[in-house]
């Protein structure tokens, strides 16, 4: 019943205002999710879940997804629009310096390949990425410098497609642009190796929203093949080694929702979120996160006791919606409004600077369901780089022949 009517209440926003169609669905993909995870629960698709404890369906939970309803609401009366001159992409008039551009992006790929082998070579064992991914996952990252160097890729890989995408360069003839088309696939590619799904999804997200934002916010095949490339992916990784094939997935994307219905059972109506979700930079323990990335060695927790498994030993993550319930869900709507707003105001793209920011926050968005991304160190550091860039790129002076 509830995703049935979150689908109906989707069609009408889509009728009623002239919005961008990508953030909105985006956003719809983790309300859809948290109405799924009900409407499971009351058939008892997840009981098999249910191992430590159980998330049953109160009140409570039923007034969490209606301020879940209101805030995808708020979220899109904050991002409709007048017309479509309200998205502009205003980069390449403005004037890249493309031989700096170009140069950059194939430094980053190359500084990224090379961390790539130098963590593969230090793991050794390369079956040990399939028979015990945990184990691979925090040998491969152990080293914070060598690890953020490996996060190049995600900066290279939008700055290729800007190169790509650029009138001068979309007219040169393929032999011209072999190198640099390499150089964009094995970023994407060296992301299989951290052994996190995450971070192979960062790729293809980034990948794939650059094409929509360098492509004047329309879709193009190489979004439908990176997508079909990622779905393939991800299934032959339910099929081959975490097990469950398709139904397995589908727990996998809903488990975050049912978690979260259990962290509304046990908590407060208003105490269910923290305020280091909301506001972390005033939280010690942010920045203790840090100084433990800058000290030179880290290793990722992995599974343990205190890994957040509450349910069961194989989902621990939650939806934003009560990642954010700061004050109850109060929290959760003003960050969709918020959201909203930023979304709209880096819509009108007149730095590469702000495409960054745009990718980010799109991002965020997509990972509402099972995250709150927004604070996320690994991506804060792409955002941080691709400024910079963007401040030489853009500042050096008007387009250049290659």
């Amino acid at each position: 019943m509830f995703s049935l009517i979150s689908i109906v209440i989707l069609v009408i926003v889509l009728i009623a205002f002239n919005i961008p169609k990508l953030p909105v669905f985006l956003y719809f993909i983790s309300f859809l999710l948290f109405s799924i995870a009900l409407d499971g629960n009351e058939f008892g698709l997840w009981d098999y879940m249910y191992v430590h404890n159980v998330a049953i369906n109160t009140l409570n939970v039923y007034f969490y997804w209606f301020s879940f309803l209101v805030s995808f609401l708020i979220f899109c009366f904050f991002l409709r629009t007048n017309g479509r001159n309200n998205f502009t992409l205003d980069i390449y008039s403005r004037g890249v310096n493309l031989v700096l551009l170009r140069n950059i992006a194939r430094s980053f790929a190359a500084v990224a390949i090379i961390a790539t082998i130098l963590n593969v070579y230090r793991v050794g064992d390369m079956q040990l990425i399939f028979i015990s991914p945990r184990v691979w996952e925090k040998t491969f990252g152990r080293y914070v410098i060598l690890n953020y160097l490996y996060f190049l890729h995600l900066c290279a890989i939008p700055l290729f497609i800007c190169y790509f995408k650029h009138p001068l360069i979309t007219s040169l003839k393929f032999n011209k642009k072999i190198l640099d088309v390499i150089l964009f696939f094995l970023c994407v590619i060296v992301s299989f190796f951290h052994g996190i799904k995450f971070t192979v999804l960062h790729a293809f997200v980034f990948a794939g929203f650059s094409f929509y934002i360098f492509s004047d916010f329309k879709f193009n095949k190489y979004i439908y093949i990176l997508a079909c490339t990622f779905l393939s992916f991800i299934l032959s990784f339910f099929i081959f080694i975490r097990g469950g094939g398709g139904g397995g997935l589908l727990g996998y994307i809903t488990s975050a929702s049912v978690n979260s219905i259990y962290l509304i059972n046990i908590n407060e109506f208003y105490n269910v979120g923290k305020f280091s979700s909301f506001f972390p930079f005033f939280e010690p323990d942010f920045i203790f996160k840090i100084v433990d990335r800058l000290s030179g060695e880290f290793q990722s927790k992995g599974v343990g006791d205190s890994s957040g498994f509450f349910l069961n030993d194989k989902f621990n993550l939650f939806s934003g919606l009560t990642i954010l319930s700061f004050t109850g869900p109060v929290g959760f709507v003003f960050w969709s409004m918020l959201l909203s707003i930023l979304i709209k105001k880096m819509y009108n793209l007149n730095s590469l600077s702000r495409c960054f920011l745009l990718l980010h926050l799109l991002n965020t968005c997509l990972m509402l369901f099972t995250a709150w991304e927004f604070y996320k160190l690994k991506l804060l550091y792409v955002l941080i780089v691709g400024h910079f860039v963007s401040f030489y790129v853009m500042r050096s002076g008007k387009n250049i022949n290659i």
